[in-house]
């Protein structure tokens, strides 16, 4: 799945090209598995910060991560929790829904719910939906969750 963002480029007449980065990008960047790759995403992101663009992760994005360092790469949860905070601290990188990735990461500590499912309850909060209806029993133990009764 290919998701875009917006890094502001100077061009021609202050023209702006707004652009996102996709989770490849952020995989090359935190797990350095592809040199060539790698050293790309390197002189992006030194590029970014030396004109003071910034490049758009959407949640998405950020979600998707979490899947792929976890099922491909064998990050543990620890791993995946500081690289996802590494992510949020970099000022080039405009993150969507910053508060409520943060707000899960918070929230990933001292338990085991998916990280998933911590980032969906979140996001949903950030919009204004205090529960999240679910059928997953695990998830429903949160706070952010409600188990939908099947029985009616």
């Amino acid at each position: 799945m290919m998701l875009l963002h917006i890094i502001y480029v100077r061009i021609g007449h202050n023209m702006l090209i707004k652009k996102a980065i996709d989770t490849n990008v952020l995989v090359r960047l935190l797990v350095d598995d592809n040199p060539k790759q790698s050293q790309c995403v390197y002189e992006l992101m030194q590029s970014c910060y030396e004109q003071k663009n910034t490049l758009f992760v959407s949640s998405l994005v950020i979600l998707e991560l979490m899947w792929v360092l976890l099922s491909c790469y064998d990050f543990s949860r620890d791993e995946v929790i500081e690289a996802i905070t590494n992510i949020l601290n970099l000022s080039i990188l405009e993150i969507e829904y910053q508060t409520s990735i943060q707000r899960c990461l918070q929230l990933a500590k001292g338990n085991t719910y998916d990280l998933s499912d911590l980032l969906i309850g979140c996001v949903a909060q950030n919009n204004q939906y205090d529960i999240t209806l679910t059928f997953d029993k695990k998830a429903s133990n949160s706070e952010l969750f409600q188990l939908l009764n099947t029985t009616l």
